[in-house]
């Protein structure tokens, strides 16, 4: 994968604490049907922005809010889905922890969009845990992964209507 077009890494979970890596062909061809999608993206990825804008079947505002610049942390409940905007401390090396690394976040009940710009440390923890652990330490590291997800909704005021709603809770 070329670095511009956007696409870090995308999993097609199993339900079981793995997945298989995906590409682009997999997340462009996905359905709701095909079970859960991760994809996690560079939102200045010049295919990742087409993708978002054209072919992710978004509402123009919604895209427009996942690629801004600048963003305030942020909720906002859309149907069956939710945006979330976060910002997290800034761990990666050399850094300056008080420079906010942002992240925005497209959940529906079988896809995850994570888009962000700079490197986030936690996502290459998981990524290793779903390509190298036995299945029983990847089952509990995907557990926690999706329990730490659903406690930082609810500790950043997601509603626990809306995560219900998602069927996450």
């Amino acid at each position: 994968m070329a670095v511009e077009d956007g696409l870090i890494c995308a999993y097609a979970l199993d339900g079981q604490g793995g997945g298989r890596e995906v590409g682009w062909p997999e997340i462009q061809g996905w359905r709701a049907g095909d079970g859960l999608l991760w994809a996690h993206l560079d939102r200045t990825g010049r295919e990742s922005r087409r993708w978002l804008r054209e072919d992710a079947g978004l509402d123009p505002v919604l895209a427009a809010g996942l690629l801004a610049e600048d963003v305030r942390p942020r909720e906002l409940p859309v149907d069956a889905a939710l945006l979330v905007a976060l910002r997290g401390v800034n761990l990666n090396p050399g850094a300056d922890p008080e420079d906010m690394v942002a992240v925005r976040i497209w959940l529906e009940q079988t896809r995850v969009v994570i888009l962000r710009h700079r490197r986030l440390i936690a996502i290459n923890d998981l990524r290793e845990a779903l390509a190298g652990a036995p299945p029983a330490r990847r089952r509990a590291q995907a557990r926690a992964f999706w329990g730490v997800t659903v406690l930082l909704l609810l500790l950043a005021g997601i509603e626990v209507v809306v995560l219900r709603r998602l069927g996450w809770i």
